[in-house]
């Protein structure tokens, strides 16, 4: 039990402290929380950027390709993990964003937009719990409605992608290590004349969580991406692109069954971003 102990915090790495730990049967768990991401546009070859989500989820965050245009996305979300036993868990997660989109050139002209973003749903299994030997997991996702940009028109499209994660965790008191493997499949989509098909996403996170007190623990970690090229409308948009994304998180155990997490991530390749994510976890038996 001393090892599962340190694992009910909810770290940044797809809510390790709670959707990765062995739960007790008929389990639910709610999380709710927001992305901010600020980003400033310095070339014309970058459309999309990738954020990442506590939930482990993937976004594509559309940036507009002109230089000195300052981008603001907040995206919010609420997740749901019911736990059918300690091996097998059903996750199902609901999204919305606030995009704005500020020119430096014309300080007094911004263009803003809200919507409904993605509904996604998966399944996380517990392969081994954690023993001697690191435990490990695979969890798998798809967005089963997610609301994509056609040029001017945005349309619901079904299952547009596919991700799967699979990573392992191993304890050794005060230290909780963590590393996962991510890859994301998306599916070619068409709207009228207009297709867009993303390109794939190849993720790698390490992690290192260190448990300051039964309370407050802080983590550090690191996101290595590789994203294949955008296909829109028959046009490669953009080139293969290879981002470093390190990060912080702290993380605050508020009660026995409700958890508050930080975490704050930054890169300044191509369009340079700043991301700061903000989540309540609550257990509900």
């Amino acid at each position: 039990m001393k090892k599962i102990f340190f694992l009910l915090f909810p770290f940044p790495f797809l809510l390790f402290g709670k959707m990765f730990t062995i739960e007790d049967n008929n389990k639910i768990n709610i999380s709710t929380g927001f992305n901010y991401i600020n980003s400033c546009s310095s070339n014309s070859n970058t459309n999309l950027i990738v954020l990442k989500t506590l939930n482990g989820d993937f976004v594509k965050v559309p940036v507009n390709s002109v230089n000195n245009q300052l981008k603001e996305y907040i995206d919010t979300y609420m997740s749901f993990k019911y736990s059918v036993n300690e091996k097998l868990s059903f996750i199902a997660t609901i999204d919305y964003y606030f995009s704005f989109l500020k020119s430096l050139n014309e300080p007094y002209k911004t263009i803003y937009q809200k919507g409904f973003n993605y509904l996604s749903i998966g399944t996380l299994y517990n392969i081994k719990q954690e023993t001697e030997t690191p435990a490990y997991y695979l969890k798998i996702t798809t967005n089963a409605i997610e609301n994509i940009q056609f040029d001017n028109n945005r349309k619901n499209k079904n299952f547009t992608n596919f991700n799967f994660t699979i990573g392992n965790y191993w304890t050794i008191d005060p230290l909780v290590f963590n590393f996962e493997f991510s890859y994301i499949l998306y599916r070619k989509l068409n709207y009228r004349q207009n297709s867009i098909k993303y390109g794939n996403i190849y993720d790698v996170s390490p992690n290192v969580i260190f448990n300051i007190n039964p309370l407050i623990s802080i983590g550090f970690g690191v996101d290595v991406q590789y994203s294949k090229k955008d296909k829109i409308n028959g046009n490669y948009s953009d080139n293969d692109v290879v981002l470093l994304l390190p990060n912080f998180s702290l993380v605050y155990q508020i009660g026995i069954h409700s958890s508050l997490n930080v975490k704050y991530s930054w890169q300044n390749n191509l369009t340079p971003q700043n991301t700061i994510s903000i989540e309540y976890s609550l257990d509900i038996k």
